[in-house]
């Protein structure tokens, strides 16, 4: 009997790289993916710094960090399709779960070049639209433009997004997307800069901050987690608003609103919570996808479960907040109403002292023996004689 042919599940590299690569849509996506890399894998003792530069007329963006660097070992590896960052394979949770970032400046460049510097030997490598359109599916050869070569240079890498194919690259844009997300990182104390202007997460001045447990039955599900929602002193910009949720010190995986966001005082809440379980939920369902869309998937049994938690409590102050100010309002309407029946006394009074005063002239006149006879006699003669 002829044996038959092994059937195997096979996969386009080039195509995949670029549907991968579609997921990043603007510039301010695909330089944080670069910079988040930079802020989450140094050397121990090392506080990262990172510097973005917008090269001019918007040719291309470069993100140069002191980070721990790549070995030839380590560029093979993060040049594999969806291959686990080595951190993450060691214990140590982070980013780098769906290993996009090869892919990332395909989102809005044609040329990816990567100068990487690990424990005195320096990398050059670089990889192009063109080179992966070639490719026959198997495999995308990347070209080696320096490798091991010695130097003395601290380890580090400059990942260069070259050929930018949009119109104008937005500065501002950049330095917004950053400095929303760097919150994830306080505790390493980062230095970013994007050109000259230095990055820093600011929290939004608060004029109330509540803390929240999950009940039992969530805590066996989600973790002994804690979620922090603060209220805004003021309306807040959508970028600004909602639940940072972190699996893990500095991997943020999603900003979560709960529907919230169109309520009365929705636009006022922000805050964060730490779910490490995410990152071992057995579930064979992802909780959140590598399109760093932000958001988490409702299918998850554990996502469904942290949704309910976050969605009730976020309600909870919201209505809070609606229903003082509702009570503000009568009380200053009440101001307003008694501020106004003022008034109208006032008037009253002044209208009564006005014919009080009156009265008092009418009987003072009359009081007097012949005035009032006289006053009357003098109008009346006046009278024929005009008629």
């Amino acid at each position: 009997m002829t044996a038959q042919p092994q059937l195997k599940v096979t996969s386009h590299v080039g195509r995949d790289l670029l549907a991968s690569a579609a997921s990043f849509k603007n510039e301010a996506v695909v330089v944080w993916e670069y910079v988040v890399n930079s802020l989450q894998y140094v050397d121990p003792g090392v506080s990262p710094r990172i510097q973005v530069t917008v090269l001019p007329g918007s040719k291309g963006i470069r993100i140069a960090d002191n980070g721990s660097g790549m070995s030839v070992a380590d560029l093979e590896h993060f040049f594999q399709m969806h291959g686990e960052n080595l951190e993450r394979r060691a214990g140590r949770a982070g980013r780098g779960k769906f290993g996009t970032g090869k892919s990332a400046a395909f989102g809005v460049a044609s040329t990816l070049q990567v100068d990487t510097v690990r424990n005195g030997k320096r990398n050059v490598v670089v990889l192009t639209r063109d080179m992966i359109s070639a490719s026959h599916g198997e495999d995308i050869p990347v070209e080696w433009a320096v490798k091991d070569e010695p130097t003395d240079d601290p380890n580090g890498t400059t990942i260069s997004i070259l050929d930018i194919n949009i119109d104008k690259v937005r500065r501002a844009s950049i330095i917004d997307y950053v400095e929303r997300h760097l919150q994830a990182f306080r505790a390493k104390s980062p230095d970013v800069a994007i050109d000259d202007h230095v990055c820093t997460y600011r929290d939004p001045p608060t004029s109330e901050t509540r803390t929240f447990q999950p009940t039992e039955s969530q805590r066996e599900v989600v973790g002994d987690v804690t979620l922090m929602v603060k209220v805004s002193a003021a309306p807040l910009p959508s970028v600004e608003q909602g639940i940072s949720v972190t699996a893990g010190l500095g991997n943020l995986v999603a900003i979560e609103r709960a529907g919230i966001e169109s309520k009365e005082f929705g636009n006022y809440l922000f805050g964060e919570i730490d779910v490490p379980a995410l990152e071992n939920h057995p579930s064979p369902i992802e909780p959140y996808d590598p399109t760093r869309s932000l958001q988490l998937n409702p299918q998850h049994p554990l996502i469904a479960v942290l949704l309910g938690f976050i969605g009730s409590k976020l309600e909870e102050v919201r209505t809070a907040l609606v229903r003082r100010s509702r009570e503000a309002r009568k009380t200053e309407q009440a101001r307003r109403l008694a501020a106004e029946a003022d008034k109208i006394a006032e008037i009253l009074n002044e209208d009564f002292r006005k014919i009080s005063e009156r009265l008092h002239q009418i009987r003072a006149a009359s009081s007097r023996k012949g005035a009032a006879r006289s006053q009357v006699a003098a109008s009346a003669a006046h009278t024929c004689v005009g008629s």
